[in-house]
């Protein structure tokens, strides 16, 4: 899907769908799941040799020198230290919002003029989302003021932008990054302290940078579908506490699909909602095209609900 292959107004071509194809579902077969059921089989892991750094030279007319040893740690404790280094609520199973979108912004940014009529009903319009984990976010749109004459149009591009930002937030945002350990084929400490993590398969190449908090900082795909790069950046918590020491706040995609690409940057911050923090405002910067900015409004939450006991006979 081209960035330049839309149309302003009628909104043919939604990069955030793209970018769904390939969030969606990502943990199901571990850190390469992020490529996932639309795109690749479950790649087949396999378990290679733990490696240390890069050996140095001595100063000394070039003599070779020892190299210190890092010593990788244990791949069930590192998985532990990931997961825990930033917020994901995991116990989360749904979310209600209203949407808002400043329509005007969007239109002047673009710099286009849209008929008063036209416009006086696309700023009455109400969007109802209900997105459940794992699932296709559903939408109602209440037109207020009486449908636009580009209706179907408008409500088509807000489900792509709506629905690929939910599955996105709901497998990047909201879940574990590494739910089992066993998916990390190896582990390469670095000696400024961060590590790299990989996860590959005779086509698949998953590498995972964290930096010194083992916060996942960089991630780089490289298989025969897809090639691109997740580049994300969290803010610290206003109280940090185990659990919540701090929460990502902005993703930079950068990603080939065969003969489509994108660009786009995703900024979030947050409101609680029934102690859970959820997104408040969600902006789309694709590189190149246009701005979204989204308002989540009048939130409310869902939880796993309990197994039903079972009568005793």
């Amino acid at each position: 899907m081209s960035l330049t292959s839309y149309k302003p107004e009628l909104w043919i071509s939604i990069p955030a769908g793209s970018i769904a194809l390939i969030i969606q579902g990502r943990h199901l077969e571990g850190i390469s799941g992020m490529l996932l059921r639309t795109l690749f089989l479950a790649p087949i892991l396999f378990i290679s040799s733990l490696a240390f750094a890069d050996s140095s030279k001595s100063k000394d007319a070039g003599a070779a020198q020892t190299p210190p040893k890092v010593t990788a740690p244990d791949s069930s404790k590192l998985s532990e230290s990931v997961n825990g280094s930033f917020y994901h609520p995991d116990g989360l199973s749904g979310i209600q919002c209203t949407i808002a979108m400043n329509w005007s912004d969007f239109y002047n940014a673009l710099k286009m003029k849209v008929p008063e009529e036209r416009m006086h009903k696309i700023e009455s319009l109400q969007i109802h989302s209900t997105a459940f984990r794992g699932k296709t976010a559903e939408l109602t749109f209440d037109w207020l003021k009486g449908p636009a004459d580009t209706k179907d149009e408008l409500e088509g591009g807000m489900k792509q932008i709506i629905g690929g930002f939910y599955q996105t937030y709901w497998s990047l945002m909201a879940t574990a990054p590494i739910p089992r350990a066993r998916d990390i084929s190896r582990i390469e400490p670095q000696p400024d302290g961060t590590t790299k993590l990989f996860e590959a398969d005779a086509n698949n190449k998953i590498e995972i940078d964290l930096d010194s908090k083992q916060t996942p900082t960089h991630y780089a795909f490289d298989t025969a579908a897809f090639k691109g790069t997740f580049d994300l950046q969290y803010v610290d918590s206003p109280k940090p506490s185990p659990g919540d020491l701090r929460r990502l706040s902005d993703s930079h995609i950068v990603a080939n699909i065969g003969a489509s690409s994108f660009n786009v940057g995703i900024h979030l911050d947050y409101q609680q909602v029934d102690g859970f923090f959820v997104p408040r405002h969600v902006s789309y910067d694709i590189v190149g095209a246009y701005s979204v900015s989204l308002e989540f409004i009048g939130c409310s939450t869902m939880k796993p609900r309990p197994l039903a006991a079972i009568p005793s006979q």
